[in-house]
């Protein structure tokens, strides 16, 4: 079963946004199963505030380390750039018993990665 979330495409936000004063994003890359994560941030990167990172299937959400599946990162990295974002970077992760245990150690090492592909 695919999961729906309201406002998982630019166009449905930008929807959401219009006219509102003062109404901010969380850009969660786990949520875009329906839009390429750059693409989204291209277009509705001024409205980011805070971003989700982890990584899925291409089908659903699965809350992986970056890395671990489709989510072109070194791309998603660029493009929060190019938006001159500089709110916080949050993992929001699963640790269910398929994926082992991720510790911070694992996060950090992680991200480094991830920075070192700029």
């Amino acid at each position: 079963m695919l999961f729906r979330s309201i406002g998982n495409c630019s166009s449905e936000m930008l929807r959401i946004l219009e006219g509102v004063d003062n109404l901010f994003v969380c850009f969660d890359t786990n949520h875009l199963t329906i839009e390429n994560p750059s693409d989204f941030v291209r277009k509705v990167g001024k409205y980011i505030i805070t971003t989700h990172v982890s990584d899925y299937d291409g089908i659903n959400e699965r809350h992986w380390l970056p890395g671990k599946g489709c989510v072109d990162w070194k791309d998603i990295l660029h493009c929060l750039e190019t938006v001159e974002y500089d709110g916080p970077i949050l993992f929001e992760l699963t640790n269910k018993a398929e994926n082992g245990i991720i510790t911070p150690k694992m996060v950090a090492e992680n991200w480094y990665e991830l920075v070192e592909k700029l």
